[in-house]
């Protein structure tokens, strides 16, 4: 039986279409808005949408998941 990457499972795939993860489109919104604000991340929260604290959950979300190596806690 193959196994699927939890990033894919559920997804149906396209012939000749590629599509970003939400997870990942969220990602890059965040760093493309702290770049352009020079880190400044109430401005970026601001940007987005969202509130202060949601911004800083996600910044920590994403450092642990780097450190364990990229990979998703389910």
């Amino acid at each position: 039986m193959k196994r699927r990457n939890s990033s894919t499972a559920g997804r149906k795939r396209v012939p000749g279409v590629s599509i970003m993860p939400l997870a990942d489109v969220e990602k890059y919104a965040i760093f493309d808005a702290l770049g352009q604000t020079r880190d400044d991340k109430l401005l970026a929260a601001q940007m987005l949408g969202i509130g202060k604290t949601t911004l800083y959950r996600k910044l920590n979300q994403y450092e642990r998941e780097q450190k364990r190596g990229g990979k998703k806690r389910r």
